[in-house]
């Protein structure tokens, strides 16, 4: 048996079409057709009768989806048991956050917010831990990623960019990044090629506070997530257009569905992210 088949399964039937049910899985369709298809050929029965407009449940179908929602609820209700989920508040709120968005106005506009709502805790998660959505390390993360986890509630809050910035408009070096080879989708080596490809790499910083350092002390130009440089006092943008990388995630546990303080937290990022949506892909006006 495997329960992402099961998940699949209903995600349509409760959307009505593979398109939405993408969309709110965060898949591709063709990842949900395929999916579906080959849940029918194991079950040996059609579970949707299919027309141009929409999908409609068979009888089969319908005696599914009964049984897996069912079955679902139970486990929700184990694990909330298990975790004490069904009381919140009385634990902190794991929440793993990116440097780039723990020192961006966007998340300091969260913060603010999060000062407002006296019953919620948050314990903050260095994004470098490699922790995991389980019960056991993480409840929330905000990532950048291409590939998120579709065992988990996942939703795409923007794309994330990067361009090159500097306090000189003629820069003589390129700061380098040494935090790790994925770190940044390497944007940071395409943006050097591309914009700087004659500076040399006379330094190098091995974390985005040391890398904005090291950029405001004028060691030379760097690229930084436009959702930093921007917004840096003293820096301007040069250089050519952002370049973008992977979307940023929300993602949190299945078994946090129905948590109030989630819930919260997911409005909050959705209506922050929505405003603040041309500072995330780099598209406001380029300080001179």
């Amino acid at each position: 048996m495997n329960w992402d088949d099961y998940k699949f399964f209903t995600a349509v039937a409760e959307a009505g079409s593979v398109r939405a049910a993408a969309r709110h899985l965060g898949v591709h369709a063709s990842t949900v057709s395929r999916r579906l298809e080959q849940f029918e050929i194991r079950l040996g029965t059609a579970l949707f009768q299919r027309t141009q407009r929409r999908l409609t449940l068979t009888a089969d179908g319908a005696a599914v989806v009964s049984q897996a929602r069912e079955v679902a609820e139970r486990l929700e209700q184990m694990e909330a048991r298990l975790r004490g989920v069904s009381s919140p508040g009385d634990e902190p709120l794991r929440l793993e956050v990116p440097d780039a968005l723990l020192i961006s106005t966007l998340m300091q506009e969260f913060f603010a917010r999060c000062r407002t709502e006296t019953g919620l805790r948050l314990s903050l998660v260095p994004a470098s831990r490699g922790a995991e959505v389980s019960r056991e390390q993480l409840d929330v993360a905000l990532r950048v990623t291409d590939a998120p986890d579709l065992d988990l509630i996942g939703q795409s809050l923007g794309r994330f960019a990067m361009a090159c910035y500097s306090v000189s408009t003629a820069p003589d070096a390129f700061v380098g990044w040494q935090g790790g080879a994925d770190a940044d989708g390497g944007l940071t080596e395409r943006l050097r090629a591309r914009d700087f490809p004659n500076l040399p790499v006379q330094h190098t910083a091995g974390s985005l506070l040391a890398l904005q350092a090291s950029l405001m002390g004028g060691l030379g130009a760097a690229a930084m997530p436009c959702i930093v440089g921007d917004v840096l006092p003293g820096a301007s943008r040069v250089g050519g257009e952002p370049l973008f990388g992977a979307d940023f995630w929300l993602l949190a546990h299945p078994a946090l569905r129905g948590d109030s303080r989630v819930q919260l937290l997911q409005g909050w990022l959705r209506e922050i992210f929505t405003a603040h949506v041309e500072l995330l892909e780099g598209r406001v006006t380029i300080r001179a």
